[in-house]
């Protein structure tokens, strides 16, 4: 089902043709901050849609009428990537942070997990996904210099993170489990 005019904050500009990194929820149309656009999107076992902006990480109880800000990095560029993991942990992936973003409850507290090695400007996750066994993994983009594409992959919730893949010259932008 598409979601339209989600309207997170009095005046804002309509995002158009933004599509959804994996949740199933087509975001088209979609308003957000000011001039923040809607990067990815993530539906929980409650409804809530979770999507990441240039502001921060955004819930919306009410169908995406409405958004409430739970998170937010300072100086971080973009957000490309959140997850609802089949435990009901939430994860995000703000861009030249470094680190990944991890609730375990709900997105009442929020803390950092994992580490990826951030660039100049142009390096963060692009996209998570999880597979049947519970594993999470974490596509990185980073083109500083050269494109150097990391899968990253945890086996404990998001605590410790390995490469899965790495490549060279590649130009990954999201990363799918089956």
């Amino acid at each position: 089902t598409p979601i339209t005019g989600l309207n997170v904050s009095g005046t804002s500009q309509i995002v158009s043709q933004i599509p959804n990194f994996g949740s199933g929820v087509n975001t088209v149309g979609i308003t957000a901050l000011g001039t923040d656009i809607v990067g990815a999107s993530a539906v929980d076992a409650s409804g809530n849609i979770w999507y990441a902006t240039t502001a921060g990480l955004m819930k919306s109880i009410d169908g995406g009428m409405t958004g409430t800000l739970k998170d937010a990095i300072a100086n971080s560029m973009l957000q490309s990537a959140v997850l609802v993991a089949a435990n009901g942990y939430i994860y995000w992936g703000p861009w030249n942070y470094g680190k990944f973003r991890r609730s375990t409850d709900g997105g009442v507290t929020w803390a950092d997990v994992g580490t990826y090695t951030a660039g100049a400007q142009v390096s963060g996750p692009w996209g998570f996904c999880e597979d049947l066994i519970g594993y999470i993994y974490a596509a990185i983009y980073t083109a500083a210099g050269v494109y150097q594409q990391v899968i990253l992959r945890s086996t404990d919730n998001g605590a410790n993170w390995t490469t899965s893949y790495s490549g060279a010259g590649q130009h990954m932008h999201d990363v799918a489990c089956d």
